[in-house]
């Protein structure tokens, strides 16, 4: 009796890449899937091993993604695998673009970016480098931040603009949501993060952190996701 783990791996391996291709030599293409988040998504068989069939996945940012599919019965269970483990997976992981924490705005004086980034790049900028990347993404951010605290249905809430920056580093490729990355694991980042000297360091969730210095307040996340590893750092201008 052929048993469910002999036709279906259920493991991916994700890999972003710079080109995707409708022909390969040493695979054979088998049909696409239709998945509206994304422009593209082609299943192959691959020639070796046998049964084998992989994913490739031109998202609407226009990042490119190859998707190992592991072993499958045949075409139509392999395109079966495809949707549901972009349905499951894909969406929410495809972009780690957010916005600053309102809650750290509304935290923070004015001016507590300046010191952050000098510290931000101390700690996280070497070991990027070290790994393939240390390119610091930047991003300034001008958001409507309600500063009132929660009333009735019959109260004004009131709104402050209030600029923001969100910083980051990249230290993997992409990674299966729950599986963790061997380059730079949550484990990692966490003894990096002890390295903010004179910061209040509170774990909020297992990958969300606030730091605090004098009137000044932070976020620090780690983000493993399709798209990468990341640690996010953001805070008031």
């Amino acid at each position: 009796m052929i048993k469910l783990k002999d036709l279906l791996i259920e493991a991916p391996k994700i890999k972003k890449i710079k080109n995707v291709s409708v022909q390969y030599m040493d695979a054979e293409y088998v049909g696409s899937v239709d998945f509206e988040p994304v422009r593209k998504a082609w299943v192959y068989k691959k020639d070796k091993p046998k049964d084998n069939y992989f994913l490739d996945v031109i998202t609407k940012t226009k990042n490119k993604y190859q998707i190992d599919l592991g072993k499958h019965r045949n075409s139509e269970s392999a395109k079966k695998f495809a949707s549901g483990y972009l349905k499951r997976k894909f969406t929410s992981m495809e972009s780690i673009k957010e916005t600053v924490s309102h809650r750290i705005l509304r935290l923070s004086k004015d001016g507590a970016s300046k010191q952050f980034l000098r510290d931000f790049d101390r700690v996280f900028k070497k070991k990027s480098k070290e790994l393939g990347y240390g390119k610091l993404n930047k991003d300034v951010q001008t958001l409507n931040v309600q500063v009132s605290k929660p009333a009735g249905f019959d109260k004004p809430i009131k709104y402050e603009k209030m600029k923001g920056i969100q910083v980051s580093y990249q230290f993997d490729e992409g990674v299966i949501p729950g599986r963790p990355s061997y380059k730079y694991s949550l484990d990692d980042f966490k003894k990096d993060l002890k390295k903010f000297r004179g910061y209040k360091i509170k774990q909020d969730l297992p990958v969300i952190f606030t730091l605090t210095k004098g009137d000044f307040a932070y976020s620090v996340n780690y983000i493993g996701a399709i798209s990468g590893v990341f640690v996010i750092g953001g805070t008031r201008v």
